[in-house]
């Protein structure tokens, strides 16, 4: 069992890799399909014909894209905690590679703000989107019955 400890560091770092690689490919996912819909917003967008309910409609599908997005984050990070926290516990690993494993979990469990930080703004600006949608309905339809007054 000599190379324990080196087939451990490796599956280790084989896995940071992936998941890193993983995690980036899925972010320019969905920052690609999150532009997409703010283009197609602008497209058709603000000072149109029934483009209160376009917005609404595309507020509400980047809010629900958000919400995925934040989903998949915690699923993320929850294997990945859960696969630090064995390791950190693993009597296979001599006692500096837990306590570097420990560390590593305290680490990456401290930093769920940085992970969770653009799925959060753009769940905050599907929310105004569709906020802006019914003010905006919400007044064309008062001005509609003052008009008719």
């Amino acid at each position: 069992m000599p190379n324990t400890q080196l087939s451990l560091t490796e599956v280790y770092q084989d896995a940071v890799k992936a998941a890193n690689t993983s995690w980036t490919e899925s972010d320019k996912l969905y920052v690609s399909v999150c532009s997409a819909l703010v283009a197609l917003a602008a497209i058709f967008g603000w000072g149109r014909s029934g483009s209160e309910i376009t917005m609404m409609v595309i507020g509400l599908l980047l809010l629900l894209l958000a919400a995925n997005w934040w989903r998949l984050i915690n699923r993320y990070r929850e294997k990945i905690l859960d696969a630090l926290d064995a390791l950190s516990k693993s009597q296979d690993v001599r006692q500096e590679a837990r306590e570097h494993f420990a560390k590593e979990h305290s680490r990456f469990e401290k930093d769920s703000w940085g992970d969770h930080f653009i799925a959060g703004v753009v769940g905050l600006m599907s929310l105004l989107m569709i906020a802006a949608g019914g003010w905006s309905m919400f007044l064309a339809q008062r001005e509609s019955i003052l008009v008719a007054r």
